[in-house]
Formats: C-alpha cells, sequence, structure tokens
C-alpha cells in the first residue's frame, strides 16, 4: 500500500506539476487577453476621440458650406449691382455726349450771332431802323439761348444728380 501511495502521490504530484504547467499557460493566455482588450479599449478610445474630431470637421465642414453659400448670394447681388451700374454709367456718358454735342452746337450759335451783331454794328450809324428791328431778333434769340442755358444746365444738373 505505501508503494501504492507513493505511486499515487508521484502520479498527483506529476498531475499537479501539469495543473501548474496548464495554469501557467492559462495565465500567460489571461496576461494576453488583458494585454489584447487593454489593447482594444485603447483604439476604442482613439476611435471616441476620432469620431469626436470628425464631428467637429463635419460642422466646421456644414459651417463653411452656409458661409460659401451666403458669399455666392451676395456676390450675385453685388454682380447686378455692378450691372446696374455699368448701366447707368453707359447712360449718363451718352447723355454727357448729347449735352456736350448741344455746347458745341450753343457755342456755334452764339459764335455765329456775335459775327452777325459785329457786322451790324459796323453799319450801325445808317441803319438805325434796321438795327432796331434787329435787336428786337437779338432779344428773342437771347431768350431762346437763356433757355437752351437753362435747360443746359437742368441737365447737367440731372447729370450730376
Amino acid at each position: 500500500e505505501i508503494t501504492d501511495f507513493e505511486s499515487q502521490k508521484e502520479g498527483m504530484l506529476a498531475r499537479i506539476g501539469e495543473l501548474n504547467n496548464v495554469m501557467s499557460e492559462k495565465d500567460a493566455q489571461i496576461d494576453e487577453l488583458g494585454d489584447k482588450v487593454n489593447s482594444l479599449i485603447s483604439i476604442a478610445a482613439e476611435k471616441d476621440s476620432m469620431i469626436s474630431a470628425l464631428k467637429i470637421i463635419e460642422d466646421r465642414a456644414s459651417s463653411m458650406t452656409n458661409r460659401i453659400t451666403f458669399l455666392e448670394t451676395e456676390n450675385a447681388a453685388l454682380i447686378v449691382k455692378i450691372e446696374e451700374s455699368s448701366s447707368k454709367c453707359q447712360q449718363a456718358e451718352e447723355t454727357l455726349f448729347k449735352l456736350a454735342q448741344e455746347a458745341k452746337d450753343t457755342k456755334q450759335c452764339l459764335l455765329d450771332l456775335r459775327k452777325e451783331r459785329d457786322d451790324l454794328s459796323v453799319t450801325k450809324q445808317s441803319l438805325q431802323n434796321e438795327l432796331n428791328e434787329f435787336v428786337a431778333k437779338a432779344q428773342h434769340l437771347s431768350i431762346k439761348i437763356l433757355e437752351m442755358e437753362s435747360r443746359n444746365t437742368s441737365l447737367s444738373d440731372k447729370v450730376s444728380e
């Protein structure tokens, strides 16, 4: 029986050794699994951090898209205003050209009238009656000139506006 006991004891010790080896392997596996779990926890934390960063980037992109849309709308409004201003400038240029032509015509008319007046003043002594008629005509023309100048002034004021 002692031999049996010794034999059982040795078998048990061998079995305990095997169990210790198995436990050591299991401990190593547990440690390895613990490292993997820690690694997965770290990856999950990084993932959450990345998701938060992506949400911030998404919010910024949305804000930038809204700003771009706003700027595009403002740009379109400015283009319309520029086109309107360009049209007004073109109309003003046309009006100025017309006024310049009228001023040129008026100046020529004035030059012609002065020449006639000078010619008439040479013959003033001998043509007093005709001169009186001419003075009446000249007064009438002066009124027309004043009307034209008034119209020019009015048109100039409109152009200035």
